[in-house]
């Protein structure tokens, strides 16, 4: 499944456009989509009381760059209390530079 066709890339998310923005921009720089084994790239749960149970969807998406970047990814998850985008770029190791990481976290 791509991320393009899960809740994360609806306006309803509160982090679509940063995603947006960081899936396009890589796309730019020629990345190459990273195959992510299935049983980790989309998942829906359920989680609470048997009275109250609420949703929870989560997403992982990955690129690859043959140069620059050894491994990107994003994960994604949604629930009624609580939003998060996880994001991680692992450079390339020729170069001497950090890892970038970061996450925007919602909760309600």
């Amino acid at each position: 499944m791509l991320i393009q066709d899960t809740i994360f890339y609806r306006a309803d998310w509160r982090w679509h456009n940063f995603l947006k923005y960081l899936t396009n921009n890589l796309s730019k720089h020629n990345c190459l989509e990273k195959i992510i084994p299935a049983e980790y790239t989309y998942k829906d749960s359920t989680y609470g009381s048997k009275k109250l149970k609420k949703n929870v969807n989560l997403s992982t998406w990955g690129v690859t760059h043959k140069k620059r970047i050894q491994f990107a990814r994003a994960v994604c998850i949604n629930s009624p209390n609580y939003s998060v985008l996880n994001f991680l770029i692992i450079p390339n190791t020729i170069y001497n530079i950090p890892f970038f990481w970061s996450r925007f976290c919602f909760f309600t």
